[in-house]
């Protein structure tokens, strides 16, 4: 039982990790388009259709696009105006060609691809700058087990005693021990 709630909680982690990685991914190019002014169409987290029931769905429609949290969490995509061989006789492309991906010069287009992939770049940047500014917990100087006729059980030291010091130095974290 303990295997397979190992092995479904990877698959819980991988999944998770791979939807936020995507998400991030595909959010670079969205914002990038945005700010060229190209018409993002749809903006889609997952695959499929919306998660939802009956008629309440995690899809609405704000400023021209669809934004959508759909069951299949493995993907995500942007879907821009003018973006599909093809779509340039589409009705949005002769209403507004100006939006469209096509229409856009060579460097707000490569800043709308390249943003994808740098937003890779920028999640663990961030992710490591907050973690700095929360900070970590430290381990106190607590003994958790103490193996039995070993020196320290013979010395006297029990489970959930404290070092306050070594050697005469003031100890506070375990790392501070394990320097020793």
């Amino acid at each position: 039982m303990s295997q397979l709630t190992t092995g479904a909680e990877f698959v819980f982690a991988l999944v998770l990790m791979l939807g936020v990685l995507i998400t991030v991914h595909e959010f670079g190019h969205f914002i990038a388009a945005k700010l060229c002014g190209v018409r993002v169409l749809k903006f889609s987290i997952g695959f499929g259709s919306p998660i939802g029931i009956g008629r309440f769905r995690l899809a609405w429609h704000r400023s021209g696009t669809d934004y959508v949290i759909a069951w299949i969490p493995l993907g995500g995509f942007v879907k821009m105006l003018g973006e599909n061989p093809g779509e340039e006789d589409s009705e949005f492309a002769r209403e507004d060609f100006s939006a469209s991906l096509p229409a856009q010069p060579a460097w707000k287009k490569l800043a709308i691809y390249v943003a994808g992939p740098a937003m890779h770049l920028v999640l663990p940047v961030s992710l490591l700058m907050g973690t700095l500014w929360i900070g970590l917990d430290k381990a106190a100087s607590v003994i958790g087990t103490v193996e039995p006729a070993s020196p320290a059980a013979e010395a006297g030291l029990r489970p959930g005693d404290r070092i306050v010091a070594l050697d005469g130095e003031p100890v506070t974290w375990w790392e501070t021990l394990d320097r020793h």
